[in-house]
Parts: structure tokens; C-alpha cells; sequence
């Protein structure tokens, strides 16, 4: 893909038939954000109109845009059913089809929220600004309340994860999460699997 971002695009369908773009985005950009757990929508989420991008490989994860933050990313029904065979935090998968004008291929939207912080030990975590080409400056958080102060009163830093250490209370037998702090982290036995 020539922009490097995303390789289909959900398109507004114009139809009265289909959530439109905005129902979507303000489900799963800032309802689902707010909350902790798996949110149900109060429409039944359809995605008539994805689109690839020109130059575009389909491959068995997908990125697309417009980006939904609690929607990682898409993945074929090979994955999905791969998916089922492991323990995942809550999720849900919607049926998306992706077409051009000769084909159609099935995937599915990856709904699954970033968990809560109950699971993270901060004092033994890592985290940092900046990257390795400009620097890193490093900070210690001693609780969940201290990372949260922290962010409120310096909105501008961007706080990321080096090391990410887990307390008891975690459930370690989970293949797949969603944290807050960014990104999907899978079980070693998932990664294996895919």
C-alpha cells in the first residue's frame, strides 16, 4: 500500500438501510472508549462499503480507516477461526466484505475494547518518552493514580511501554489483550498459531 497506514477503506454507504459512518465512529471511537468492558451498540453494526486501496494485498490482518480504536484491525475468517480456538479478553467479530470490482473477500472487524489498568504492576513496569533516535526519558509510577496525574497534568507526552510487568490479579491464562497503554499483546501459544 503506497500510504504505508491502511488497506481498505470503510466507506459511508449512503443507504438509510446501514449505520452510517458516524453512528459507527461515535460506538466505537467514543462510547466503546469510555468503558472498560464490551459494549453492546444499540444498531447492529454493518459495513456495506470497504473498499481497498489501490496497490493494496489483501492478507489475513487488515488495516483500515477510518480507524476505530477499540477495532485493531480486521482479520480473515481463517484468523477468526484460529481466534476461537484460544482464550481472548471480551470481543466480538462483525462481518465486513471487502470489494473491488472483480471480487469480494470475507473478513471480520476485531471489536475488542482496551482493558482497565487492574491488571498492571506499574512500580515493576517500565515506561518512557521519546525513542531511541532522539532519547528516551524514563518514568517511575508507583500506581494507576500516579500514571493518571501524570498524563492529566502533562497532556502533551506521549508515555509508552518498555516493559510491561503484570500483578497477581491479572488472568495470565488470556492469549490475546488490549491495553490502554497501546497495542495487542498475544501468548506466546498464539503467536506460534499465526
Amino acid at each position: 500500500v503506497s500510504n504505508g497506514i491502511q488497506q481498505v477503506e470503510i466507506q459511508d454507504s449512503g443507504t438509510l438501510d446501514f449505520p452510517s459512518q458516524s453512528m459507527l465512529v461515535k460506538f466505537f471511537c467514543q462510547d466503546a472508549m469510555a468503558s472498560e468492558r464490551l459494549l453492546e451498540p444499540s444498531f447492529e453494526p454493518r459495513f456495506p462499503c470497504v473498499k481497498p486501496l489501490k496497490d493494496a494485498v489483501l492478507t489475513d490482518f487488515l488495516s483500515y480507516g477510518p480507524y476505530f480504536p477499540t477495532c485493531p484491525f480486521m482479520v480473515s475468517e481463517v484468523v477468526a477461526d484460529i481466534f476461537a480456538s484460544f482464550k481472548l479478553q471480551p470481543h466480538r467479530f462483525y462481518d465486513v466484505s471487502v470489494v473491488n470490482d472483480t471480487s469480494s473477500s470475507n473478513y471480520k472487524l476485531f471489536y475488542c475494547p482496551a482493558q482497565g489498568y487492574d491488571g498492571i504492576d506499574f512500580k515493576k513496569s517500565i515506561f518512557y518518552s521519546g525513542s531511541a533516535l532522539i532519547g528516551k526519558k524514563y518514568f517511575e509510577f508507583n500506581s494507576v493514580e500516579e500514571y493518571k496525574e501524570f498524563l492529566a497534568s502533562n497532556r502533551s507526552v506521549i508515555v509508552r511501554v518498555e516493559r510491561l510487568a503484570l500483578n497477581s490479579t491479572f488472568d495470565d491464562s488470556l492469549d490475546l489483550i488490549v491495553l490502554k497503554f497501546g497495542g495487542v499483546y498475544i501468548s506466546y501459544r498464539l503467536h506460534q498459531e499465526i
